[in-house]
């Protein structure tokens, strides 16, 4: 990402392209199976620990339950992702005609992390019932189900917690990414 120039002048079809392709070996081998590990923990009161859960899911479903929800994470991080850095690049760009300061990148931050969260939180919804559910065989059966028993207003459960945590968090983490960059150039 550059953050000089005007934003018009930005290829944001490869900063979204690339935000969505840098999930792609980072879903399967990391997120997804961690994920699964969470979700299950956080909903059940029989689980005493992480190692415990792992062992609960591989003895109970096999290794490849350690897997369950992986192309639903998928259809949460891509396009979160996507949306992500290219509405930080764009905003860190406006921002630098007016404001060449932290403000900019913290601003800019924490409103890409509210966008990618807007984005993510139906796919996230989606994705924590039917890793939990151990009958579920299907994202989209779970999908159908929420939409019948809750309508759209059940694919946002949860986002209220979820964007108030976006805000801050992204910009913290856009504030060190910057910071990092700044401090890679003055030794190169």
């Amino acid at each position: 990402m550059t953050h000089s120039g005007d934003p018009g002048q930005h290829n944001y079809f490869h900063i979204m392209l690339s935000g969505a392709m840098s999930q792609l070996l980072v879903v399967p081998l990391i997120v997804a199976p961690l994920e699964r590990i969470k979700v299950i923990m956080q909903t059940s009161s029989q689980v005493q620990g992480q190692i415990a859960c792992l062992r609960l899911i591989v003895t109970s479903e096999g290794l490849r339950g350690l897997f369950k929800g992986t192309m639903v994470t998928f259809a949460r991080d891509m396009p979160s992702f996507a949306t992500y850095f290219a509405v930080y690049d764009w905003l860190k760009c406006s921002f630098n005609e007016t404001n060449h300061n932290i403000l900019g990148t913290i601003c800019a931050g924490a409103l890409a992390g509210i966008a990618g969260w807007t984005v993510a939180i139906p796919a996230d919804v989606i994705k924590s019932r039917h890793q939990v559910n151990a009958g579920s065989k299907s994202a989209i059966a779970n999908a159908r189900d929420l939409f019948k028993s809750r309508g759209l207003r059940g694919f946002y459960l949860g986002a209220g917690p979820i964007l108030l945590r976006a805000g801050p968090a992204n910009a913290a983490a856009f504030l060190g990414y910057e910071a990092a960059i700044k401090c890679i150039a003055m030794f190169t």
